[in-house]
């Protein structure tokens, strides 16, 4: 449900200047009012008519404004509301901030802070969001509902290297496991991009098996014993910036579960061919945690701030077609 903020208080109204609609007097208090403890903050905030400026004055608080379109399609940009949704897509966004409201006003305020930021940059600041909800009370949350999964050693390669005149393929090799990235295969991936650093060779991203990448090995999910750690092992050591470094090259055929880090390292890729089975999700959200492969860099740059936060926080699943029209793949291949 949306918490509706209910206008109470006519001695505060009165101190206020005129405003030119209910929402925006509705706005102008909860501004001015939020540091009475008496007063709700939302998570979700319908701003929907309101007044730029109004919009604009309720942006240092905890909460995420968002406004209602008439067309079907979310549009790239949100306009001065962090979101602009269809009508009919309200109810699940509701549900979803319901769920976990931390990691999804933390996900919109990354958004709003690293759009315009160099990408090495912004991936600094996803690090850091990601470790700091790794704490949370909402990631731990959803690792006591998981359990502890049993990890079983398996030392072979994750990651298949062909080559052919310019062109170097690299293969996820994981099908038992949909081919997660856990550790091991993220390391093989930063070490094979790095040394096609200084290549002018075109790269391709495949996946074997049935699915392309069903993104991070939650075998490995856990809750770290020091957050600022695994922060800095990520700068060091992330598949994000490797993949990022060789974008102008990069070409990912994409097929089956593309899941989490599949969706977020493949929206770098200067090309992106979807096959027809292809099915695109961002679980993390619903995990207590936002997309941390990247995925808060690439996605808006690809399909726009507005519709990368639409499936981040709603966790929706986009097919080959939907994600052709969203600008999330260039080609579905027959």
């Amino acid at each position: 449900m949306i918490t509706c903020f209910e206008l109470t208080s006519r001695t505060r109204l009165t101190r206020m200047r005129s405003a030119p609609s209910p929402i925006d007097e509705h706005l102008a208090l909860l501004a001015s009012a939020h540091h009475d403890a008496g007063v709700p903050i939302p998570p979700l905030l319908d701003v929907t008519g309101a007044d730029p400026d109004a919009v604009d004055a309720v942006r240092a608080l905890p909460t995420i404004t968002f406004a209602r379109v008439a067309s079907p399609l979310p549009p790239r940009e949100s306009g001065p509301a962090d979101l602009a949704v269809p009508a009919a897509s309200v109810a699940a966004l509701s549900a979803a901030v319901a769920r976990n409201p931390t990691a999804s006003l933390v996900v919109v305020q990354l958004i709003r802070a690293t759009a315009r930021l160099p990408i090495h940059d912004a991936l600094a600041m996803e690090s850091l969001a990601y470790s700091m909800l790794q704490a949370g009370t909402e990631y731990r949350s959803w690792l006591a509902r998981r359990g502890t999964p049993e990890r079983l050693p398996d030392p072979a390669p994750r990651v298949r290297i062909t080559g052919e005149p310019g062109r170097t393929i690299l293969c996820l090799d994981r099908p038992d496991h949909a081919n997660a990235l856990d550790t091991q295969a993220r390391h093989e991936l930063v070490d094979a991009l790095t040394a096609l650093r200084h290549s002018d060779d075109e790269i391709v991203l495949r996946g074997a098996g049935p699915h392309f990448c069903a993104g991070g090995d939650l075998d490995e999910f856990s809750s770290p014993s020091d957050v600022t750690a695994t922060h800095h092992l990520r700068l060091r050591q992330g598949v994000a910036s490797s993949v990022a470094r060789v974008r102008s090259r990069l070409r990912a055929e994409v097929h089956g579960g593309v899941i989490g880090a599949g969706v977020e390292l493949s929206a770098f890729a200067q090309h992106v061919s979807a096959s027809p089975d292809a099915r695109f999700r961002l679980p993390e959200v619903r995990m207590g945690l936002l997309p941390g492969s990247g995925g808060s860099v690439s996605l808006p740059r690809r399909i726009g701030p507005n519709r990368a936060l639409i499936l981040m926080l709603t966790g929706a699943v986009l097919d080959a077609g939907t994600a052709l029209t969203w600008g999330l793949v260039d080609e579905v291949r027959a």
